[in-house]
């Protein structure tokens, strides 16, 4: 041993021996401590880094309002740059592409970009009105996915809510197509399918009752629709509702895409838009368990804008052809749409742990050119930057 470090040793040993017995006991405790923080953080940086995070957001949250989220200015200056970002490609992309099918451009995903940038920017709503009744398919009063693919429930259930969105009229027949789709249970399939609860599609239930409501919100202004067809609206709803909260899982914030399939997918990303598809149908109280759960339950591993679960279910079509569920389910925008929801109901610590993984996102590149290139992911995404924006800054309330 060189005699610096010898020394150095002998000195240790000195201070060491002059310590009482609580002394050393302490000495060790807080050297093993430092010595377990240190191997933590060679193993996994992230991880250490998101626990340092936490203890600062917990710290934040002592001075906030009740369901603010108070993000760090770094994230918060992250998170304006991303909404901006998205926004110019977005709207740029609108109002200067052709609007062509094989750029992208299906009906599904330009109604998630209407609703994505109405109110940041300039929506050209003729041409919106225009590209949907070109699109629709007289035959079922319906959206497909693409041309040549089945009728689509799940892409005329956003359709008709991106129309709502943007007070755009929505045609007789896509309503009538809704209804005619909806089984006596409740739920809808994501294409028209014989009656069997296996083709029972949490996702489609879920942007039927979406789509349906901004209707029925246009028709209770007076602005379309009949006081029968209201009637039946309302029904719909009510049943397509009370079907997602029996089929949500036991003592979870969580719901399978196909609950009566023999193989059944409990996506993230789904969750959070049953979640809060819920919270637009439900009492506040109503709520509570399941925003606590979801607070408890929180994945804060999902931190790819990218990241998807694969439905890929067997759908025995009323034509008598098979046709296969391709939806993905995007899990990152959902994750965070569902926790600014419940943030309000987590303890203290829970939100601190809330805080710190969305800033763990923000911190990242996560809008890639891979990203940026897929306007139905940075459709969802801009939906979900727009939402943790307005809890980082609520509205006051006069």
């Amino acid at each position: 041993m060189p005699a610096g470090e010898e020394g150095t040793l002998q000195s240790l040993l000195t201070f060491f021996s002059k310590l009482s017995w609580i002394g050393r006991i302490l000495t060790i405790a807080v050297g093993g401590a430092l010595s377990f923080a240190a191997q933590d953080l060679i193993r996994n940086p992230d991880e250490f880094t998101s626990r340092i995070g936490q203890i600062q957001a917990f710290q934040r949250l002592g001075s906030a309002a009740v369901g603010e989220m108070p993000l760090s200015s770094d994230a918060e200056a992250n998170l304006d740059r991303m909404i901006t970002q998205i926004t110019d490609h977005m709207a740029y992309e609108l109002g200067n592409s052709k609007w062509a099918a094989d750029q992208g451009f299906v009906p599904w995903t330009v109604a998630q970009m209407t609703v994505a940038i109405a109110g940041l920017a300039e929506v050209n709503k003729s041409a919106i009105e225009k590209f949907v009744l070109n699109t629709m398919d007289p035959s079922c009063g319906c959206w497909r996915e693409l041309g040549d693919k089945p009728e689509h429930i799940a892409a005329s259930g956003w359709v008709l809510y991106s129309l709502g969105h943007v007070n755009l009229d929505v045609p007789q027949a896509a309503i009538d197509f809704m209804l005619a789709n909806q089984s006596s249970d409740g739920w809808w399939p994501v294409y028209p399918a014989l009656p069997n609860d296996r083709h029972a599609s949490t996702y489609a239930t879920a942007w039927a009752l979406l789509g349906l409501d901004k209707y029925r919100a246009r028709s209770k202004a007076g602005l379309e629709g009949d006081p029968k067809q209201i009637t039946a609206v309302t029904e719909a709803i009510q049943r397509g509702v009370r079907w997602l909260r029996r089929t949500r899982v036991s003592e979870e914030a969580r719901w399978y895409d196909y609950p009566s399939y023999h193989t059944k997918v409990r996506a993230i990303g789904l969750a959070g838009l049953v979640h809060d598809v819920l919270h637009q149908f439900s009492r506040d109280d109503e709520m509570v368990p399941i925003d606590r759960l979801w607070m408890k339950t929180l994945d804060t591993r999902v931190l790819n804008a990218e990241e998807t679960d694969s439905s890929d279910g067997y759908i025995l079509r009323k034509n008598g052809q098979i046709a296969i569920d391709g939806t993905r389910h995007i899990r990152l925008p959902w994750s965070i749409i569902a926790t600014v929801k419940a943030f309000p109901r987590g303890s203290r610590w829970e939100q601190a742990r809330a805080l710190a993984w969305i800033e763990r996102v923000l911190r990242r590149d996560i809008l890639s050119e891979s990203v940026m290139s897929r306007h139905w992911v940075t459709s969802e995404l801009l939906l979900a930057l727009r939402r943790l924006k307005g809890a980082v800054r609520p509205r006051k309330i006069s």
